[in-house]
């Protein structure tokens, strides 16, 4: 009775189907299993859902380790057979149900064995060749020609996919190794190109329109932050506040140094977009003010302003903010040396209105680190680490000139209380 299970061994060089008798049972040569040669391994189809393999050492299966002893498979199911990786399939070739270690296991093949990796792609599942595609762009110029029929094969296999992450993960892979392709392969990569293209600028056109046509008086009327707010430096004559420079307070309205009753150095001022106004409707804005200076604090300043707030680091640091108004936040920097800066609505963040790195907050990808600003209100975070209620701003070392120890600074606009935190 045939085998209802299949169990292929996939190798740099080649793919070997592993014949099972009439009983279900089959050997593989022990070289690379038990250490000695002539001796071999048994494996058996223990049920149409089971395979069995037998391991003298610990060997990689699935999404962990597996052995000495007895290993159960099932369809979908690889293991680590010495030079080889084991693939359980169904005989009758009905698409495996999808397993979170396959990407895993074919990031590894990419980079250690890309003929077993591509034969992997070639196995004619769709699951697996998904999982493939993830990690194809990992594979040299010289490996993907090396067996240039297979990888011809994936690429023209993920461009044919409806979805898009196939198509993107193929267009991704195919770069720099475009003459490896055939007619087909190339008319293909052509039309997903253009197709790609045009997504793109289609993006781009809906980012621009969601920027210009989103104000700072935005209000999502749901409690909390609808959307996050990046903060451009720009080249103008006016614009959302400034950083470093001046304030725009009357010097005897600066916040105090306890050091030497001096005012603390003004690091930047800010126009607060509408939902993350936490002090009521008529403060709009918000300065930032840092003591720079070292030595022992010979009094407790009074307050300067009447919204001002002192907050202290968790090394003993001493800052203040100061709520503004439309009028007060009006007058502008005095002098020099002040760079202007814009509000910006960030398109699509999938962490507005969540607290940072909490249940529910979603780690963010390359793509959307990549085109978020250093400095922001709310949204995601750059540290994978710091906690942030939903209103909180974030601030860059150096684009504002302070002294946060090589670290960033990220102020809680409701406590309101300051914190360091990584990149």
């Amino acid at each position: 009775m045939p085998s209802p299970l299949r169990l292929v061994l996939l190798l740099n060089d080649r793919q070997i189907d592993l014949p099972f008798d009439n009983d279900g049972k089959a050997q593989i040569l022990a070289v690379a299993f038990r250490g000695a040669p002539d001796k071999t391994v048994n494996v058996r189809v223990a049920s149409p859902e089971l395979v069995t393999v037998d391991v003298a050492r610990e060997v990689a299966c699935d999404g962990g380790k597996g052995g000495p002893g007895r290993l159960k498979l099932g369809p979908g199911s690889m293991v680590e057979l010495g030079s080889a990786v084991g693939v359980v399939l169904p005989a009758s070739g009905e698409p495996l149900a999808p397993r979170a270690w396959w990407a895993q296991w074919a990031k590894w093949m990419a980079e250690s064995s890309p003929g077993a990796f591509l034969r992997l792609a070639a196995l004619g599942d769709p699951g697996l060749l998904k999982a493939a595609l993830t990690s194809a762009a990992k594979l040299s110029r010289e490996a993907a020609a090396a067996d240039q029929p297979l990888f011809a094969a994936l690429i023209e296999a993920g461009m044919s996919m409806r979805d898009a992450k196939s198509k993107k993960a193929a267009l991704a892979a195919a770069k720099g190794k475009e003459a490896l392709l055939g007619p087909q392969g190339q008319a293909l990569l052509a039309n997903v190109q253009q197709d790609a293209d045009a997504a793109a600028q289609a993006k781009a056109a809906a980012i621009a329109a969601f920027i210009r046509d989103t104000s700072p008086e935005h209000d999502g009327d749901a409690g909390q932050p609808t959307v996050a707010w990046d903060l451009a430096e720009v080249e103008a004559d006016r614009g959302h506040g400034w950083f470093r420079g001046a304030s725009s307070l009357p010097l005897e309205q600066r916040p105090r140094s306890a050091i030497d009753g001096e005012p603390l150095t003004h690091l930047c001022t800010l126009l607060v977009p509408k939902e993350y106004r936490t002090r009521g409707p008529e403060q709009v804005a918000l300065a930032v003010f840092q003591e720079k200076k070292e030595g022992a604090r010979q009094q407790s300043p009074a307050s300067a302003h009447p919204r001002e707030v002192r907050l202290e680091d968790h090394i003993g640091g001493d800052f203040a903010l100061v709520w503004l108004t439309a009028a007060e936040l009006g007058r502008g920097p005095e002098g020099t040396g002040h760079r202007w800066v814009e509000l910006r609505a960030r398109f699509d963040d999938p962490n507005v209105g969540k607290p940072t790195n909490r249940r529910g907050y979603k780690k963010p990808t390359e793509e959307l680190l990549a085109r978020c600003a250093r400095n922001h209100f709310g949204g995601t975070a750059p540290s994978s680490e710091t906690r942030q209620p939903p209103r909180y701003l974030h601030l860059e070392e150096y684009d504002i000139k302070a002294n946060f120890g090589g670290d960033d600074a990220y102020i809680d606009l409701d406590t309101p209380a300051i914190t360091w935190g990584e990149d």
